[in-house]
């Protein structure tokens, strides 16, 4: 997806989510405080997601209760993992160290910390609600980082769509070109969560590839490609 059709989309949802009191009016700012944040951009690191099968975690319960089985592990294990921040304990616990993390930096640093340290591409995402985490925590990340925005990208902060953490997953998969996306976790807890869940049903509606892995079906035709 270019800009400009995610710009089209971006208009509709801040109209929608403004009822709920969110503000976008800080959204440049931060985009360029992470700019500036941003001593390289290692944006060619995500080209190894061409042609390959990608497991999206999100944090929510069905990731949790997949993360549990064995069989699906092995089946994670041979695609590349994309984790949201909120899931990473989780796939600590169950041996998977995520290739890529999506994070606006609002879980705990830690495993973030621990996620680059071991290699993760952490893409951190800027809106006008965490410049004071930006600046706190960025400058920390010693390892991999890509800046991403959801207003016009500048620099090296990109924006390849998407709006929280998990559909932000899937739009940087689908804009990598990655074979097949497999997504879990995608359970809402608030109204800017459905509006992910939201665009992430659009997507899928317009590509074959992509599968809910909590819907036991689309998970038996996702394991046939991996």
């Amino acid at each position: 997806m270019n800009y400009e059709e995610w710009r089209k989309l971006y208009a509709e949802l801040k109209r929608e989510l403004a009822q709920l009191g969110l503000h976008f009016d800080r959204d440049e700012e931060a985009r360029d405080v992470l700019n500036s944040l941003l001593k390289q951009d290692v944006l060619k690191e995500l080209n190894s997601l061409e042609g390959k099968n990608v497991v999206v975690f999100a944090a929510g319960e069905s990731s949790r209760l997949l993360l549990l089985d064995e069989k699906f592990l092995r089946v994670a294990r041979k695609a590349i993992v994309i984790a949201t921040d909120g899931i990473l304990d989780a796939l600590f616990n169950a041996g998977l160290n995520p290739r890529i993390v999506c994070t606006d930096l609002d879980s705990d640093f830690e495993f973030i910390s621990k996620a680059s340290s071991k290699g993760a591409v952490i893409i951190v995402h800027a809106h006008g609600d965490n410049i004071p985490q930006l600046k706190e925590f960025v400058p920390k990340l010693k390892g991999k980082i890509v800046g991403t925005t959801q207003v016009e990208p500048k620099g090296a902060v990109h924006n390849f769509g998407g709006f929280i953490d998990g559909d932000r997953a899937v739009f940087l998969a689908l804009h990598f070109n990655a074979k097949a996306v497999g997504f879990a976790g995608f359970n809402a807890k608030k109204k800017k969560h459905e509006a992910g869940i939201k665009l992430v049903e659009q997507l899928k509606k317009n590509n074959k590839n992509i599968f809910n892995l909590s819907n036991q079906k689309e998970l038996n035709a996702f394991v046939k490609l991996v």
